[in-house]
């Protein structure tokens, strides 16, 4: 398979392509430390190819190692070489001493590591290495001590670095003084005597005076990591202070699963994903969807609307579904289907099979759910043109709910697994079929994201990057799944959206609003329905979570 590796020639961006990669390479040698008057360890990982072309520059990631672990120890790990030929960087993994926390102590004039790192590690990396000189393509990343140092050098040191990757780091370092091993004591002098170093030194601290769009950040932490808190705590610092950045939770099985082996490669994947986007995109995010609050200014952007009675079935019920373009969102009742435009004016309208359900849209072609009521042995793919017009159908042998279009496949929530689905079960069944051809082209699959629901998938989204799924949950249980394209669960979320959602177009996603709802108005005397769409954004309001049976190291 071919490997895409990023490269800069000239201020150009090239990409090599590659049949066969070859490994990266891994040097360690030491950096002269005048403030600390010794040679240090520091080891370097080349990306494959980069003898090979002596013009091209790369971009340069600073890797920082955890308490008592060591820079090349970091170097020689599988995981960051296997990521400098997947994103193609380069790797520099300085030494930080076995408990540095990559400060200044003020204390001890032979742990000096922050100006280590940033004024003699990275001038002699630009000067001897074919590197991209500038904060645009220069990063830093860590984990547990690292974590904290890439926070803490990241945000003080801003023209240095552009982005920060924090895996699981101690944010703060205040409630750490019980822990000998660690010896912040011996950086900082004893807490209790030395409070305000400890406070100031400590990234929670740091961060108080960031203000947004200074630095791209992303923190990765396990769900039973003892650094929780302490990320939780910054995360909600940030949000409240309006500072943009992507957090996610993983989870773990041990407090000590979640600082070791699977877990580590696992955050360094999404931090380097990000980072590598950052150095593409100019912004740092997780997938083709921009994860960033963004501008809260927007022209052209719609306000929250409503869509009134004369466009619905009175009789129809509530909203099953919407899709949205970048000219119209399109709007699923179950005997109707309603075209309006962003301000709520109704452009179209057609009476459809009922039960019609969940509706996506793509490229010009609006695909529907209909679950047939009221045989409910059957179920119907619809596909219609922007003018509502009937294009072609296929019929299924389940009734069907949710849908949505993901990389030329149409996921289809097929009902509960156990009939009849309005009584609680965990177990829905959800089938993959050609988007084109609309034949099934993947066998059914068991989905349970460990809650138990009624009535099956309500709507699936694409967000570019996962999928999205609302259920009916029962006794409080989370509403919203996260999953892949092959169907693994990757998080929950506690946001009532069943009766319809959709990614906004990209033109009008802004602060805190990547989706549009919809909520229904149900009068019954007389009978009318009504609908009302607002925006929100569930990555701000939600933790991400990826199965992490972390291993020994």
């Amino acid at each position: 398979m071919s490997n895409s590796i990023i490269a800069f020639a000239s201020g150009v961006v090239v990409i090599i392509l590659s049949a066969s990669a070859s490994a990266s390479t891994l040097t360690n040698l030491v950096v002269r430390s005048e403030k600390m008057e010794r040679d240090i360890p520091v080891s370097i990982v080349l990306p494959s190819g980069y003898n090979l072309e002596a013009k091209m520059h790369y971009p340069s990631v600073y890797v920082l190692h955890g308490a008592n672990g060591s820079g090349q120890k970091n170097a020689s790990a599988s995981v960051i070489r296997q990521l400098v030929d997947k994103y193609g960087f380069i790797a520099v993994c300085p030494d930080g001493g076995k408990t540095s926390w990559w400060l200044d102590s003020p204390i001890d004039p032979k742990y000096q590591y922050e100006t280590f790192v940033v004024r003699e590690v990275v001038p002699y990396v630009d000067a001897n290495y074919k590197t991209v000189a500038g904060r645009s393509k220069r990063a830093i990343m860590g984990g547990s001590m690292g974590g904290h140092g890439a926070c803490y050098l990241g945000m003080r040191h801003k023209d240095i670095f552009g982005a920060i990757g924090n895996i699981y780091g101690g944010v703060d370092l205040v409630p750490w003084s019980w822990s000998s091993g660690w010896e912040i004591d011996k950086r900082l002098g004893p807490r209790d005597a030395n409070m305000t170093s400890w406070e100031e030194h400590s990234v929670i601290n740091v961060a108080k005076s960031l203000k947004n769009g200074e630095v791209e950040l992303v923190s990765v932490v396990g769900t039973e990591d003892f650094f929780l808190g302490c990320n939780r705590q910054l995360h909600e610092l940030l949000s409240a202070n309006g500072v943009a950045h992507t957090y996610v939770e993983m989870r773990s099985q041990t407090t000590l699963g979640s600082t070791h082996g699977k877990f580590y490669a696992q955050g360094a994947e999404v931090c380097l994903r990000f980072i590598y986007n950052y150095f593409k995109d100019g912004y740092g995010h997780l997938g083709d969807v921009d994860t960033r609050p963004a501008s809260a200014s927007c022209d052209g952007c719609p306000s929250p609307f409503t869509v009134g009675p004369d466009a619905f079935d009175p009789q129809g019920g509530h909203i099953q579904g919407i899709a949205a373009s970048d000219d119209a969102l399109y709007v699923a009742q179950m005997t109707r289907l309603v075209k309006v435009d962003w301000a709520g004016k109704v452009l179209a309208t057609r009476s459809v099979q009922s039960h019609t359900g969940d509706i996506t849209w793509h490229d010009g072609e609006l695909y529907t759910s209909v679950a047939v009521y009221p045989e409910r042995k059957a179920g119907r793919i619809q596909v219609f043109d922007k003018d509502l017009n009937l294009m072609r159908e296929t019929a299924i042998d389940r009734t069907i709910d949710g849908i949505t279009y993901a990389d030329g496949v149409l996921y289809v929530g097929m009902g509960a697994m156990e009939q009849p689905s309005k009584n609680p079960h965990r177990v829905n069944i959800i089938g993959r079929f050609d988007a084109k051809t609309l034949k099934e082209i993947a066998p059914r699959a068991e989905f349970d994201y460990g809650h138990e629901t009624k009535y099956g998938f309500q709507d699936i989204v694409f967000d570019g990057e996962r999928l999205v799924a609302s259920f009916y949950s029962v006794d409080g249980s989370p509403d919203v799944v996260f999953f892949d394209k092959n169907l693994n669960v990757l998080g929950t979320a506690t946001e009532t959206c069943n009766q319809g959602f959709d990614m906004l177009p990209r033109s009008m996603r802004r602060d805190g609003r990547r989706f549009v709802r919809a909520t229904t108005n149900i009068s019954k005397d007389p009978a009318s329905v009504s609908c009302e769409f607002d925006f929100f954004d569930l990555n701000n309001e939600t933790y991400r979570y990826v199965d992490a049976n972390a291993s020994q190291p």
